[in-house]
């Protein structure tokens, strides 16, 4: 996993400034953020360009699978466009990001998709690929990404959970529901309102309910047996 764009902001020539039992200040200590940030992406972009190299000097293109991703949405300089938050939130520029794959006569080169994927899928993928079944007993929560890659097959009909501390969402199709504290839940109509500002529950009660519902089950399911720490 590559670190870069995080913070503390510094550029591939800045010296390193923490040491053991001091990490301050968290950001660093450059005060051209921006600039900072974006050497940060062409280190990164570098440096994931000098593996792909590797990949393919050594012959290993049609035998190497590279899923290229972020876990969160931006923070700092980063800039999430017309997406409603950031890292950190539970709102779509929280947590939609792009994601690139690439395999060798695997992939057709230049697709592109709108299914929407997440972090968890990822596993049940690689065990496809890598002809393993998962563990008997274990229900996994993400779905083989793999017929979506190689023939852009749609993804099977689900729901997506998100919890941020005591932030909540759920997606279902192109709704959205979102529950913050302290204010009535929101749903939102992704389709025709990306940025997530117009809340449709009151037009919608019926579908707003049917969230909160599945919201409520996934959260005591994902609790079951867990002793959560003060």
């Amino acid at each position: 996993a590559h670190e870069c764009p995080h913070y503390p902001y510094q550029g591939p020539t800045d010296p390193g400034f923490r040491t053991p039992g001091n990490p301050e200040p968290i950001a660093g200590p450059r005060t051209d953020q921006d600039a900072a940030y974006r050497e940060m992406m062409e280190s990164m972009d570098e440096g994931i360009g000098r593996i792909v190299d590797t990949i393919d000097e050594l012959g290993l293109g049609d035998d190497t699978l590279i899923f290229f991703f972020s876990d969160n949405g931006p923070s700092g300089p980063g800039s999430s466009g017309p997406l409603r938050g950031r890292k950190g939130t539970v709102w779509e520029g929280g947590h939609r990001v792009p994601a690139i794959a690439r395999w060798q006569g695997r992939i057709p080169a230049g697709g592109e998709t709108r299914e929407t994927a997440i972090g968890m899928d990822l596993f049940p993928t690689f065990l496809c690929i890598a002809g393993i079944e998962a563990p008997s007993g274990r229900e996994l929560d993400g779905t083989d990404l793999l017929p979506l890659l190689t023939t852009g097959a749609a993804l099977p009909e689900r729901k997506l959970f998100w919890r941020h501390k005591e932030q909540r969402a759920v997606r279902s199709g192109k709704y959205k529901l979102v529950v913050e504290p302290g204010v009535r839940p929101a749903l939102f109509d992704l389709e025709a309102d990306l940025a997530e500002t117009a809340d449709i529950a009151p037009e919608h009660p019926g579908k707003a309910a049917e969230l909160s519902s599945a919201l409520a089950a996934w959260e005591l399911d994902v609790s079951s047996g867990v002793t959560r720490l003060s």
